[in-house]
């Protein structure tokens, strides 16, 4: 069976809320949920073989991301091709990113306007950075 004739035989077409239906794959997957199809004798993962397949301009060194944010979803018109910085800034923008949903320190301490400080796109806790600097000044 041809890889194009196997991703349409495995999927399962359905409504998540996105403007238009998922292609959801419906056999293996691995990571996050990401669809995983064996080509030959090496494994793809699905979402990069439907951009691959039906994608204008496909090039293989950029990212694929999903508009719909459903890693099983390989629908054509729910992908598109960016750097990994790309990839980073949408997880971001979309409240997807460890950092972003992180709401309060290593210590416990929230990350509130007033205990928060910004440095190199980073989020500090001032309580913890004015413990560390006490220490420092003994």
């Amino acid at each position: 069976m041809k890889l194009e004739d196997k991703l349409i035989h495995h999927r399962e077409i359905k409504s998540t809320g996105y403007i238009t239906p998922c292609w959801l794959w419906t056999l293996h997957t691995v990571g996050k949920g990401y669809g995983e199809v064996r080509d030959y004798h090496t494994n793809k993962l699905v979402h990069r073989v439907a951009a691959e397949l039906w994608l204008p301009d496909f090039k293989s060194f950029l990212s694929v991301l999903h508009k719909c944010d459903i890693p099983r979803c390989f629908n054509p018109e729910h992908l598109f091709q960016g750097t990994q910085k790309d990839n980073v800034r949408d997880s971001v923008v979309k409240g997807r990113h460890k950092e972003v949903r992180k709401t309060h320190c290593a210590q416990g301490h929230e990350f509130s306007l007033e205990n928060t400080i910004r440095w190199k796109n980073k989020r500090i806790c001032r309580i913890c950075r004015d413990k560390r600097n006490r220490k420092v000044s003994l």
